[in-house]
Formats: structure tokens, C-alpha cells, sequence
């Protein structure tokens, strides 16, 4: 008798801590940005910028042709990217470039995430090989002069942008920027201090167009950080959202930010 109270005890003792660690699971500050606001964890301008963008469903498309570029041998933690065919993923040239070493990262050492979110992604590969802008390597310093030629396109071994799907390019041929100038953009990436989503920045307002030398667009009202860098301005053309520019540096002008985007285009140079 007093063995089965002891076994009924014991299983009574169990059963209440697995429940207390449930409970303390679904109870405990969330690993988002929005908890590590409400904890006081990031900064005032930081929980600002986060609470400005929009969270997108990175599972649907459009928003899955957009991922994560995590590369061990850049800088950069991570950068954003974007599929524009199933197999070719345009992003920002300084993401795979080591600047305080000098040298570029190892395609192998290179993989892209289609729509990520929350740990997740619709699609996974590795970089198989990599072209550059070809004024990229002289302009190694990052300013708003160099930002025409920041920009890469990187080739997947495995083609997932047949699941992903992808966004074309917005048409150099259609590049007036007279009409652009009255356009809202968005601007989508994986913040830095919040990378668990895609978060979107909408009615973005384009301040000034170079091109074709450099090729930038300079825009405002878009509020970005690390982590956008190689994410995609979009403009919405009749019916479907293209790409327009490569995100790839911000800087402060008259009290407020702005951001640079490259408009790629030919020729480009493998590494």
C-alpha cells in the first residue's frame, strides 16, 4: 500500500512540475524586440524605428522572396536580400565584404534565408558563387558617392526561389524621376536589433535620383537600421511590387536620416 502512495506521489510530483515549467515558459519575457523594449533593453531611437515598421508575413508572397544573408566571413552579422529569379539573390556589395580585413568572404561561407521569420524560413541554401559591381572594390569607404556601386547579386546552389517565388526589377527603361518623386516607396528588412521579422517601412519619399552615374536614389521618411542594408526599395508598378534599389547606407542630413539605394545594373565582376 505504502509503495503505491509513493508511486502515485511521485507521478502527482511530476505532473506539477512539468505544468510550473509550462507555465514558466509561456510566462517568461518574450525573445522579440517588442519585449526587449517593454524590459528597457534597447534604446529609446532603437524601440522607436521598431515600433515605425510594419511586420510582414514572411511566409507570404511577396514578402517570402525577401530573407536573411548570414555571412561568417563579412562584417555584418547579417544582412537583408532579395530572390529575383529562382536561383539569384540581389543584395548590397559591403554584406560579403570584410572592410577592416580587407578581403571578401567565401561563397561557401555565404547562405540566404527566404522568408525568415521566427526561426524559420521557406527556403535555405547556400552560395554557390557571387558577382559584384565592378567600382565597388575602389570605393571600399562607404559614403553616399560610393553607394551607386554597393551592390551584388549572389547565385544559390539550390533554386528555392521555385517555392519563395521572386520580384523582378523595376524596368531602367521606366526610371523618370520626375514621376518617381511623387511615389510612396517601402522599404523591407531584417533590423538588426530585430531580426526574428520582416519589418516593412512604408511611404518612403525619394529626396533625389543620380543616375546613370552614380545610380542612387536618396530618399526620406523612412525609418531604417542595421540590418536593412541589402533589403530592397520597392516601388508598387500597376499591379505588382519590383525593385527598385539595393539598401545600403544611411546618414543624417538637416536633424533628420536618410537613406541610399543603388540602382544595379550592368557590368558587374566576379569574385
Amino acid at each position: 500500500m505504502a509503495y503505491v502512495i509513493r508511486i502515485r506521489l511521485f507521478a502527482l510530483l511530476a505532473m506539477l512540475f512539468a505544468a510550473v515549467i509550462v507555465i514558466a515558459v509561456s510566462h517568461r519575457p518574450g525573445s522579440g524586440a517588442e519585449s526587449s523594449c517593454d524590459t528597457g533593453k534597447m534604446s529609446q531611437d532603437e524601440c522607436e524605428i521598431i515600433a515605425a515598421r510594419q511586420v510582414v508575413d514572411a511566409s507570404r508572397y511577396p514578402w517570402s522572396a525577401i530573407g536573411r544573408i548570414v555571412s561568417r566571413g563579412a562584417a555584418n552579422s547579417h544582412c537583408t536580400g532579395t530572390l529575383i529569379d529562382n536561383s539569384h539573390v540581389l543584395t548590397a556589395s559591403h554584406c560579403i565584404h570584410n572592410e577592416k580585413q580587407h578581403h571578401w568572404a567565401k561563397p561557401e561561407d555565404i547562405f540566404f534565408e527566404a522568408g525568415y521569420q521566427d526561426g524559420k524560413s521557406i527556403g535555405r541554401s547556400i552560395v554557390e558563387d557571387y558577382s559584384v559591381s565592378l567600382g565597388f572594390e575602389a570605393a571600399r569607404t562607404r559614403s553616399q558617392n560610393s553607394s551607386g556601386q554597393d551592390w551584388a547579386i549572389l547565385t544559390l546552389k539550390d533554386p528555392i526561389g521555385e517555392r519563395a517565388g521572386y520580384l523582378k526589377l523595376f524596368p531602367i527603361a521606366k526610371l523618370n524621376p520626375g514621376v518617381l518623386k511623387t511615389v510612396k516607396l517601402n522599404v523591407a528588412g531584417y533590423l538588426r536589433v530585430a531580426s526574428d521579422k520582416l519589418r516593412v517601412a512604408s511611404d518612403c519619399l525619394i529626396q533625389e535620383v543620380q543616375f546613370p552615374d552614380p545610380g542612387i536614389i536618396v530618399f526620406r521618411n523612412c525609418p531604417m537600421r542595421g540590418g536593412d542594408s541589402g533589403g530592397p526599395l520597392l516601388v508598387n508598378d500597376g499591379m505588382e511590387l519590383r525593385v527598385l534599389g539595393v539598401n545600403n547606407h544611411i546618414f543624417s542630413a538637416n536633424g533628420g536620416t536618410l537613406g541610399v539605394a543603388a540602382i544595379p545594373r550592368l557590368p558587374i565582376s566576379r569574385r
